[in-house]
């Protein structure tokens, strides 16, 4: 007999992490080239929700219910645990008590890439200005596509911080 676990994350806190995962792979060596248009998340999301709905946890669980060698299922909130660092170390140390592991993950041991989050527009930008002809710079090399990204990223704040444009409280010209 088996128990099935599963991690639960918000939906509004997992499909970006999905969508970052999936750029991260396709950003150099798919979209930079452009092979495949670059979404950005809100065109990805339109494309996929039938795809996220089905392999959403609780989506998940219920296949699992039906089958006669699953003896219980469990669900777990991945955001009901607020004392210890991170979805691994709730798993093994609150819901199956695995003392070894969870001293072993709370000495450090434990995956080595975690999945971080962060805004693609910019990407999104540099990479078509280089598709159109606009940049000269081999930007299918993460470093590079960084460079300028953050390159672009830091000529917008210097522009948005310039007192020649209006500010929020100023009225819009006519």
């Amino acid at each position: 007999r088996i128990k099935v676990y599963a991690t639960y994350r918000r939906l509004h806190e997992w499909l970006p992490s999905w969508y970052n995962q999936i750029v991260a792979h396709y950003t150099t060596s798919i979209y930079s080239q452009g092979r495949e248009h670059y979404p950005s998340f809100v065109e990805w999301f339109g494309a996929e929700w039938e795809r996220f709905r089905d392999n959403h946890a609780i989506s998940l669980l219920k296949r699992y219910e039906d089958l006669p060698f699953v003896e219980s299922v469990d669900i777990v909130n991945m955001h009901s645990f607020e004392t210890l660092r991170g979805t691994i170390e709730n798993f093994f140390c609150a819901e199956l008590k695995a003392r070894a592991v969870c001293q072993a993950l709370m000495d450090g041991a434990g995956p080595s890439k975690t999945n971080q989050g962060k805004d693609h527009e910019l990407e999104r930008v540099v990479i078509a200005a280089a598709l159109a002809g606009k940049l000269k710079t081999d930007i299918s090399k993460p470093l590079y596509l960084n460079r300028i990204a953050g390159s672009l990223g830091a000529k917008i704040k210097v522009m948005l911080s310039s007192s020649s444009l209006p500010s929020s409280s100023s009225p819009l010209p006519t």
